[in-house]
Order: C-alpha cells, then sequence, then structure tokens
C-alpha cells in the first residue's frame, strides 16, 4: 500500500505520523508519501512497523500508481465522516 494512502485511510497528518516513527520532520514523510524521496533502510523498517506491514520497502519502490489525489480526497472525507459519525 503506498504511504499517501495509508496515512489518507487512518487520518494521520505528516507530522504525527513523524512521530509515530521517531522524526521530528512532517516534511519527510511528506516527501516519502509523495514520492520525492525514498527512506533509508531504518526508516523503512520504522514505516513497516508503525503500519503493521501495510505500507512495506516494495511499495517505495514499485510502479507508479493510478492512484489519484481525488481517491486520496476521498479516503480523507470518508474518514472524516466515520470520526463525526463516531462521536455523534
Amino acid at each position: 500500500m503506498q504511504l499517501s494512502l495509508y496515512l489518507a485511510r487512518e487520518g494521520f497528518t505528516y507530522l504525527a505520523f513523524a512521530k509515530r516513527i521517531g522524526s521530528d520532520h512532517a516534511r519527510t514523510v511528506e516527501r516519502y508519501a509523495k514520492g520525492k524521496s525514498v527512506p533509508n533502510r531504518t526508516m523503512m523498517l520504522r514505516i513497516a512497523e508503525a503500519t503493521n506491514a501495510e505500507v512495506t520497502a516494495n511499495d517505495f519502490f514499485a510502479p507508479p500508481s493510478t492512484t489519484s489525489q481525488v481517491e486520496v480526497s476521498q479516503l480523507r472525507h470518508a474518514r472524516a465522516s466515520q470520526i463525526e459519525t463516531d462521536l455523534a
């Protein structure tokens, strides 16, 4: 699974996920999620552990996905709706 999809589905901000993997740099996670940077081995292991292996090293080297920004936005919206329903 792509990191961007995982973050959207789970409702993580870049900063919240950065802290989860032991970093203070939201920008780093943003670069990973957008495919502009590839994490080093240590960070890949932390990402795999933090996502319960839903995002693995292979996901950073897979062919480009056809997932669009619209799909990511739809996941974020669905997650927000679910949270509102849970709070009601």
